[in-house]
């Protein structure tokens, strides 16, 4: 049988406490004289916060647990599609309407410098039609329309990334669904948009988690694929590199239209097109975990805000979606690191 040093390349560290282990490390404990091991706790919890201002469906956001941002939207009104509020860590306050109305876009970066593009002009009882081709960037109290992107059909989609890094993948292309889903990645600058690495799984209504600084270490969870005359929810995983993506372990259960929180090592996946559509999933950097509590509502369709490096016991708020372009907004909390005991038998 192989032993620990041969499988880790170290043999196990004899420490006085916890200090400088890596997660999954397996150290002896010198000051109890029994073996732990580094890990993640389960007690990742919700929480209610409070509500948007204006209520709305295919939402997008972005910054932090507490200093963020959610913009346009689709139903109930018109002007719904045009509304920005930002989020302080404790309540919602109406910021400066958008140039131009989005529903489903890209959105990525931080409440003082966010990027929003793509995504349809549809939403708010008018027709949905061919694709945005605009580009508005944020500076946490107003909007500015700068280039416009390389193609314009792409809806359903998302991002992840900053303001001069920002990268939008999946959606789908063509003037209105039923339509094509794609593979495609586009990569921003701050500037201008370029084509990336394409997914390996084609979907629309795909959820993103990852850092919200640079186009790299981004996961790519769930959606579903559109082939006339058929949809096929898809439980599909990948991470990015900055050029290339990788296929991962997927979710336990197959589904489009949720959404996603956290980091190549450590995320949460929620809602979905799939009944009762309040299934939580937690990523470990290997494979997905049903979470032990689900959602406190259905929701689809959802925005998020906290997708962005920390400590594993961040959090990020997730609000708006269906169904009834809703208004609540609820908090995700990654349960800490953790030092357990190991038995042996």
């Amino acid at each position: 049988m192989a032993e620990y040093r041969e499988i880790q390349g170290a043999a196990i560290q004899s420490l006085a406490s916890s200090t400088g282990t890596l997660t999954g490390q397996i150290w002896y404990d010198t000051t109890n004289n029994n073996f732990k091991l580094q890990t993640f706790g389960t007690l990742n919890s919700f929480s209610s916060t409070p509500n948007l201002n204006v209520a709305r469906g295919d939402v997008r956001g972005g910054g932090t647990s507490s200093a963020g941002f959610f913009a346009g939207g689709g139903t109930p009104t018109p002007t719904t599609k045009f509304a920005t509020e930002n989020w302080d860590g404790s309540t919602w306050t109406v910021s400066g309407a958008m140039a131009v109305g989005v529903n489903g876009g890209v959105c990525a970066g931080t409440q003082p410098a966010g990027v929003i593009a793509y995504g349809s002009p549809g939403g708010g009882g008018t027709a949905g039609g061919g694709g945005l081709n605009n580009t508005q960037e944020y500076n946490g109290s107003s909007w500015t329309t700068v280039n416009n992107t390389i193609d314009p059909t792409r809806q359903n989609t998302v991002g992840l990334g900053s303001q001069t890094a920002a990268i939008g993948f999946g959606g789908f292309t063509g003037p209105a669904s039923p339509a094509a889903s794609t593979n495609s990645t586009v990569e921003y600058n701050g500037t201008s948009w370029t084509s990336g690495g394409n997914l390996a799984q084609a979907r629309q209504g795909i959820a993103g988690a990852g850092d919200n600084a640079a186009q790299t270490g981004c996961l790519a969870v769930m959606g579903m694929e559109e082939i006339a005359p058929g949809q096929t929810n898809k439980n599909s995983v990948e991470e990015y590199n900055g050029s290339a993506w990788t296929t991962k372990n997927g979710l336990n259960t197959a589904r489009g239209y949720g959404a996603a929180l956290g980091t190549t090592a450590r995320a949460v996946a929620i809602g979905g097109n799939v009944s009762p559509q309040t299934q939580a999933e937690t990523w470990d950097g290997t494979c997905w975990s049903t979470n032990p509590s689900s959602t406190p509502r259905a929701c689809r369709n959802l925005a998020v805000t906290g997708n962005y490096p920390g400590t594993f016991s961040a959090s990020g708020i997730f609000g708006g979606g269906s169904p009834s372009s809703n208004v609540g907004t609820f908090e995700f909390t990654f349960d800490s690191l953790q030092s357990k005991t190991l038995t042996t038998t």
